[in-house]
């Protein structure tokens, strides 16, 4: 990664980050710059080009069109053509400037890790919701930490109290 591009992203960090964090990265920031002979003029470049971001799936694709609507408050292209032509089907398009580039794909890849740890916690969640599991005498009970359980009983009492019997009934 060069220098330019390592600024940008220490940049992004200490202008949205969260009290401390923040705090630490523009420190670092202004000893990098000057380490580096870098000025805030050539971190502002205001060009907008057009930048082309990869993801996997349809959940990863509305995190990276949130993550860019966050950071540049534009959209994104749906239709990205490779140089033969082809579409592609896991790129999207948008315009940005190097540092909102640099944003971007720092953001999107906290928000994609996030995502996967939250996913499993609300899976769990919800098979604990709908008792999707076995009753047995023998099984050992899983130990939980206090967070856990009060995020998990949160998120249950968010859910649907639907029932497979109450389907049943009213004929669905």
């Amino acid at each position: 990664m060069d220098k330019t591009a390592l600024l940008k992203k220490v940049r992004a960090l200490a202008e949205h980050g969260v009290g401390g964090e923040a705090e630490n990265a523009e420190k670092l920031l202004a000893r990098m710059m000057k380490k580096y002979g870098i000025s805030e003029a050539e971190l502002d470049e205001e060009t907008r080009v057009r930048h082309d971001f990869t993801y996997h799936g349809g959940e990863e694709k509305k995190i990276l069109k949130q993550v860019v609507y966050k950071v540049t408050g534009g959209y994104t292209y749906e239709l990205v053509y490779t140089a033969s032509g082809r579409k592609v089907r896991t790129q999207l398009g948008a315009d940005c400037t190097p540092a909102e580039e640099v944003e971007i794909e720092y953001l999107f890849d906290f928000y994609k890790r996030l995502w996967e740890k939250e996913k499993d916690a609300f899976l769990a969640a919800y098979i604990q919701k709908h008792r999707i599991f076995a009753i047995r005498a023998d099984a050992e009970p899983q130990e939980m930490s206090l967070e856990e359980s009060i995020k998990m009983s949160a998120l249950m009492r968010g859910m649907s109290d639907e029932s497979p019997l109450r389907a049943i009934e009213a004929g669905k």
